[in-house]
């Protein structure tokens, strides 16, 4: 939502008294946020039969852990052909369905020892045990099925990062409450706080702090990595992330700015505006970085070369609502709100033009759905030139019209990721809404940040099954 900046440096700007500490504490609930999200994708992913590792390069989870690497072949199952597993998982359930009934009828049919009873009583107690045997086998299933969810978020790794997310939200209200009520300070004062005590606790030697610990570490790594040029999927992966975070790379320009003038309030003025809306800009310069850097060390001539030029633009249209978002409020604070409606339109049509080009990117590209991906699946996944057919001899290809083959969640749940996409990629129109739906601007923008995120945890699925698909055929994807 990085359209927003600009409108938060207006509100400053109309209230004359500096920029707002307290919007600061929003970033790192979005922060938290992105990381239960992501926790969440780790299960979907285990559950889809995903291995998200080996689509990024990464050792397996039975490597990392030590163990005999038995559980790690949970997450390989993308080398299995998705029409082998449709139609295994459906034998099983049918299998399982057959079993149950068969169950149920022989318990069903079981005498009931009244001889004398009249018929009433007989169809009575008959009644009451297909009641209690169906009642006993839903509760059975009922309790089967949390069990496996369990099993499958401890098996995933979701449950410790779960864990993290919520012993940070802990960490941010505790931080909250003693800097602001306890010690009457300000958001400036909380937000500093809260990310000093990260970083501390990060760097324990607690063995309780040994996950989040690794991963702070690995994370540092991997944006080290980013910065430098690292340009495989991982890299790739963890820009396009960071690119859903510009808010928070924009609070941290404010709080940088703020710092800088403490204690003074900040003046309005061109420099308030540049040092955060370049902080904001950084993700998605760091993705030009990598797009024009595959273009000029191409080394396979494939005749794809102009999809890095592509994308690069695609990333410098979502610079340019920050641009001239930031224009428009500097101006609006200069010369009255009056002056700055000219430049509405142009920002509404670089909104327009983004969100359209961002989208089509989303589902052509990043997730190979569309006719183009439907005649390179048919070649290359299904791992023969025959059309695929299923048990009743229908070609697979035909049901997942205008998307393609391979898709763990179906044509419906695909359809439904994409139209989902869509919508929260227009969240930015709710700017137009704001006073009607929303009581504060702050509100709003916490909404949007709120919507974009959700948007990226879904945008992770079928990335990474788009990934583990063209690498299966021998064409990674890594724009």
């Amino acid at each position: 939502m990085s359209q927003e900046i600009g409108n938060i440096f207006a509100q400053a700007s109309r209230e004359g008294e500096g920029l707002p500490h307290d919007p600061l504490l929003r970033s790192p609930t979005i922060l938290i946020l992105f990381i239960a999200l992501w926790g969440i994708d780790v299960y979907v992913f285990h559950r889809l039969r995903l291995d998200w590792r080996k689509a990024m390069d990464l050792p397996s989870q039975g490597d990392t852990n030590g163990s005999n690497g038995s559980s790690s072949n949970n997450g390989n199952d993308c080398e299995d052909g998705d029409i082998e597993l449709l139609r295994t998982s459906g034998a099983q359930h049918q299998q399982t369905s057959t079993a149950s009934s068969d169950d149920d009828d022989t318990q069903a049919i079981t005498p009931v020892p009244h001889e004398d009873d009249d018929d009433d009583d007989r169809a009575n107690l008959l009644n009451h045990a297909v009641s209690r045997s169906s009642s006993g086998n839903r509760n059975s299933n009922s309790t089967n099925d949390i069990s496996a969810n369990v099993t499958s978020l401890k098996s995933s790794g979701a449950d410790k990062i779960l864990l993290l997310s919520a012993s940070l939200f802990l960490l941010l209200y505790v931080t909250q409450f003693v800097c602001l009520n306890v010690l009457s300070g300000s958001g400036l004062f909380a937000t500093i706080s809260f990310y000093l005590l990260v970083f501390v606790l990060s760097l324990s030697t607690s063995p309780s702090a040994a996950f989040p610990r690794s991963l702070f570490f690995s994370l540092l790594e991997h944006l080290a990595a980013i910065a430098t040029g690292g340009r495989d999927f991982l890299h790739v992966f963890l820009a396009d992330a960071l690119c859903s975070l510009s808010k928070i790379f924009f609070d941290l320009g404010l709080l940088f700015s703020l710092v800088c003038s403490y204690p003074h309030n900040l003046p309005t003025s061109s420099t308030v505006l540049l040092i955060p809306s370049l902080f904001a800009s950084m993700p998605f310069l760091i993705r030009i970085r990598q797009c024009m850097g595959s273009y000029f060390n191409n080394e396979k001539n494939d005749g794809f070369e102009f999809m890095h030029i592509l994308n690069s633009l695609k990333y410098a249209s979502s610079i340019l609502p920050i641009v001239i978002s930031a224009f428009q409020h500097l101006h609006e604070s200069r010369k009255g709100e009056e002056d700055t409606n000219r430049y509405e339109g142009v920002l509404q049509f670089f909104l327009c033009v983004n969100t359209l080009f961002c989208f089509t990117w989303d589902t052509v590209v990043d997730w190979g759905l569309g006719p183009g991906g439907i005649a390179f699946c048919e070649v290359g996944f299904v791992g023969s030139s025959a059309p695929q057919t299923d048990s009743n001899g229908q070609e697979l290809k035909k049901k997942a019209v205008c998307l393609r083959q391979g898709l763990r969640l179906g044509s419906t749940g695909t359809w439904i990721c994409v139209i989902a996409n869509f919508s929260m990629r227009c969240a930015w129109v709710l700017r137009y809404f704001q006073t009607s739906l929303f009581k504060s601007w702050d509100q709003y923008v916490l909404a949007a940040q709120f919507i974009e995120v959700f948007r990226r945890a879904v945008w992770n699925v079928l990335r990474v099954e788009n990934q583990l698909l063209q690498t299966r055929i021998g064409r990674p994807n890594k724009k």
